[in-house]
């Protein structure tokens, strides 16, 4: 799905602020890479410890695996930090830095790959929701077929112009736009793309349908029943969104706690490096 269809279809099924905030892509795949190569990087220098080959590339390997793990846990310290505050992100690039400066190379690799690692996770959950988001928003047409009330004929109008009780008309094969009441004909209807029903559902007058799902191979009547907005279809998009913005009650009580744990460790670790040397002059 491209860029510029994704706002459109957006508009089309109802997720009024998806216009201006589209799903963006999380970059699950880059991360992935980036961490493959940290995890590679740390594998091959403890092996080479471990087997006493060729020990001078064994700390150089260390380094680099955590510079390069390092550096998506260093782009959120820093929008943190532009945001006034400091989270883990902050607290791993220092622990990092400040292992290497000590010479500790190979905790800090082993430590940042983990940890490159867990966000890997956090993002490839994310883009499955991106993924989905993008299913749905693709799941209904932008325009729609509508029964002229005053006998003109047929004719295709977009779906934001349709109001409840106005009559459209779904031919073999096409998507519903929006939900309705079939007023007349008879037709199975995929629903799979709403319901998940693995078979397609029989529908004759009276029968409710939605937007998203697929006509069969009849031609079908349908009062209007919903706007966009209001449609199921729309209101699933909504929920996943909720779903995908939302923290569990665990995670949102960790990001209290660091907001004032990571700030305190920072301190106190300057205050250890300075008070021994500001009081009591001592190197």
């Amino acid at each position: 799905m491209s860029a510029t269809a994704a706002p459109s279809q957006a508009h089309a099924i109802g997720c009024s602020h998806c216009e201006d905030d589209a799903p963006a892509p999380t970059g699950a795949r880059i991360r992935g890479w980036v961490t493959a190569i940290a995890a590679a990087l740390v594998l091959v220098a403890c092996a080479l410890g471990f087997f006493a080959l060729f020990p001078a590339w064994v700390n150089p390997l260390f380094i680099v695996a955590a510079i390069v793990g390092i550096i998506f846990p260093a782009q959120r310290a820093l929008q943190a930090l532009r945001r006034g505050s400091l989270d883990i992100n902050a607290l791993m690039v220092i622990a990092v830095a400040g292992a290497v400066a000590i010479g500790e190379y190979e905790e800090a690799a082993m430590v940042v790959s983990l940890f490159a690692a867990a966000q890997w996770l956090e993002a490839q959950s994310l883009e499955r929701a991106r993924k989905a988001i993008g299913r749905l928003l693709d799941a209904a047409p932008a325009e729609v077929l509508i029964r002229d009330a005053a006998g003109a004929g047929d004719r295709r109008i977009g779906i934001d112009a349709v109001a409840p009780g106005a009559v459209m008309i779904i031919r073999p094969g096409e998507k519903l736009a929006l939900d309705g009441i079939v007023r007349s004909g008879r037709s199975d209807v995929n629903q799979a793309p709403i319901t998940g029903e693995s078979l397609p559902v029989e529908k004759a007058e009276g029968d409710e349908v939605f937007a998203g799902t697929i006509n069969g191979h009849g031609v079908l009547t349908v009062a209007v029943t919903r706007r966009r907005a209001d449609t199921t279809l729309a209101r699933i998009v909504h929920l996943v969104e909720s779903a995908q913005t939302q923290r569990a009650p665990v995670q949102q009580f960790i990001d209290r706690f660091a907001a004032w744990y990571t700030p305190s460790v920072v301190i106190l670790a300057a205050l250890v490096v300075a008070l021994p040397v500001l009081v009591f002059a001592q190197p």
